[in-house]
């Protein structure tokens, strides 16, 4: 018989469907669920909070509503998605050298 667990996040409710009774999730292998759920659902629905630039997202501040991160390292917020882009492009450049795939952008605003 399965098993319904049924997690809840930001109002959110998501049944998850065990095939094994033993299978019970704690409460932190329930929030890793949910962690892998909502990056995956990020990662497919990335309107609401990327840019037009690589490694540049929204960061829902008021004064600098921009941020910028490289392999989940963060490099700073910003005013503009420029500014943002040329930091990406920088540690881009520190990191991969050569190879850094970079932003098409000349300079920040």
């Amino acid at each position: 018989m399965t098993k319904p667990e049924t997690l809840e996040l930001l109002g959110q409710s998501i049944t998850i469907m065990c095939e094994n009774e033993k299978f019970n999730l704690s409460k932190e292998e329930k929030f890793t669920v949910l962690q892998a759920l909502t990056a995956a659902h990020n990662l497919l629905c990335p309107t609401w909070n990327k840019s037009k630039y690589k490694g540049v997202f929204s960061s829902h501040r008021i004064r600098k509503p921009w941020r910028a991160q490289i392999d989940n390292q963060h490099l700073g917020v910003f005013e503009t998605e420029e500014q943002a882009a040329f930091a990406y492009n920088e540690a881009a450049i520190g990191k991969y050298g050569i190879n850094a795939r970079l932003n098409n952008i000349n300079s920040p605003k």
